[in-house]
C-alpha cells in the first residue's frame, strides 16, 4: 500500500506543464539572442518529460488497483522502487 500512497503522492505533487505559447512571446527565436532557443528547447524537454512521467503514473496507479494489465516496464519499475525502499529504511 505504502507503493501507492507514493504514487499517488508524487502525482498530485508534478508541477504544471510550461505554456508554450506564452514561452515563445515572451522569449522568441532571435538569432542574436541564443538563450531565448536554450529556454524554448528546454522548455519542450521538460514538457516531453512530464507527460511521460504523468502517463506513467497514471498506468501504475491503473496496474495496483487491477483496472488494466501490469507491463513487464511498470513491473520493473515497481520492483526498482521496492529495492531503494528496503534499502532506505536501512
Amino acid at each position: 500500500m505504502h507503493f501507492f500512497l507514493t504514487y499517488v503522492d508524487v502525482l498530485q505533487r508534478l508541477p504544471p506543464r510550461f505554456d508554450m505559447e506564452m514561452i515563445m512571446k515572451r522569449y522568441p527565436f532571435k538569432y542574436e539572442d541564443c538563450m531565448n532557443t536554450v529556454l524554448v528547447q528546454d522548455a519542450i524537454r521538460f514538457n516531453r518529460l512530464y507527460d511521460t512521467v504523468k502517463s506513467t503514473l497514471i498506468s501504475v496507479r491503473k496496474a495496483i488497483k487491477g483496472e488494466v494489465v501490469l507491463s513487464a516496464e511498470l513491473e520493473n519499475m515497481g520492483l526498482r522502487y521496492d529495492e531503494y525502499d528496503d534499502n532506505s529504511n536501512s
